[in-house]
């Protein structure tokens, strides 16, 4: 109790969490883009790239992928960085292949994982060749769709 009666309320804690869910930020190519993601604390975030349709992953899948979790970028995603609270950290994705529908998916150390993210990337599959000599009037332009896994 206090004086008069009156009763303060508890400070709230901050959870960990996501401030500022992931967001493409620039331009997207055939085979790169970046996104940013900001942390409800500081604390080390991550984000990864997964094919549109994959199985959901844990956070711990998200900030240390291990055989058998498929993660597109493996190879080239960005590592975990320590972000202030509320402070959008950027992840640049590359290699990535041409025309393909990814989900980028972020988590923070404290086990959250944000919204997923869907982005496409630009340009054809494969590269364009002519079908056959253009006409006088028409020509045609023939390419092959990636195989989807």
């Amino acid at each position: 109790g206090t004086a008069g009666g009156v009763v303060s309320a508890p400070a709230p804690v901050a959870t960990s969490g996501i401030s500022q869910q992931p967001a493409v930020a620039g331009a997207i190519s055939a085979s790169a883009f970046a996104v940013t993601v900001a942390p409800r604390n500081t604390e080390a975030v991550r984000c990864v790239v997964f094919l549109v349709g994959a199985p959901a992953a844990t956070a711990e899948e998200v900030l240390h992928p291990q055989a058998g979790v498929v993660v597109e970028d493996q190879h080239s995603s960005p590592a975990a960085v320590e972000a202030a609270a509320g402070v959008a950290a950027s992840f640049q994705f590359t290699a990535l292949m041409a025309a393909t529908d990814y989900d980028v998916v972020c988590a923070t150390q404290g086990g959250v994982v944000s919204d997923r993210l869907q982005v496409t990337t630009s340009g054809f599959p494969t590269p364009v060749a002519p079908a056959g000599p253009p006409t006088k009037d028409t020509f045609s332009v023939a390419y092959k769709a990636a195989a989807a896994d």
